[in-house]
């Protein structure tokens, strides 16, 4: 009899632990089904492989409000001392940090890769020295031009200019134009 008793206690037990896993499941697939992001496949799907996600500027900004409003201070003056060059008057201010959230992730990976390798090349690196303040970003309205803009240690503004261009099947890539240029404290 005591065996009897002792083996219903084994079955209650995995009769338990059945009923838990399919409640563990059919939760994880609710709460799978109602997120936000994408899932692998999805995102190879569309061609966006380069896709991130990461705390914005605009958190930066309520999160370490006097650090954030300095740098948003430095590319708003570097925009001002541009606006003399260049007509940018309705181009978008970012982060360089935050330009996958804003312009690549809505990117396919082609052209991701060749805006990337433009973004974060050569020019750039050469351009950046210890005592720059980090860069902003502008994108111009038709999302054809991007220009990486910082205060440089000294209180010139640095620039880069970006163009895309189109080929024949439609497919779109991302030159410099030109070299990085200095935009001296004094001028506006």
């Amino acid at each position: 009899m005591s065996i009897i008793k002792g083996k219903g206690k084994y079955l209650m037990a995995a009769v338990c632990l059945i009923v838990f896993t399919v409640i563990f499941i059919r939760l994880a697939q609710s709460g799978y089904a109602q997120s936000t992001h994408k899932t692998y496949l999805e995102l190879v799907k569309e061609d966006k492989l380069y896709y991130n996600e990461h705390p914005s500027f605009e958190d930066e900004l309520r999160d370490a409000p006097e650090s954030a409003k300095k740098q948003l201070d430095s590319w708003e003056r570097a925009v001002a001392r541009l606006k003399g060059r260049l007509p940018v008057e309705d181009w978008k201010l970012i982060s360089s940090g935050d330009i996958d959230l804003h312009f690549t992730n809505f990117l396919p990976s082609q052209e991701v890769a060749t805006f990337n390798s433009v973004f974060y090349g050569d020019e750039r690196k050469a351009a950046l020295e210890i005592g720059d303040l980090f860069p902003g970003a502008l994108i111009s309205p038709n999302q054809d031009q991007v220009i990486l803009l910082w205060e440089k240690g000294d209180g010139s503004t640095a620039y880069i200019q970006m163009d895309s261009k189109t080929d024949l099947d439609g497919n779109r890539t991302w030159d410099l134009n030109g070299k990085a240029n200095i935009i001296e404290k004094n001028v506006k």
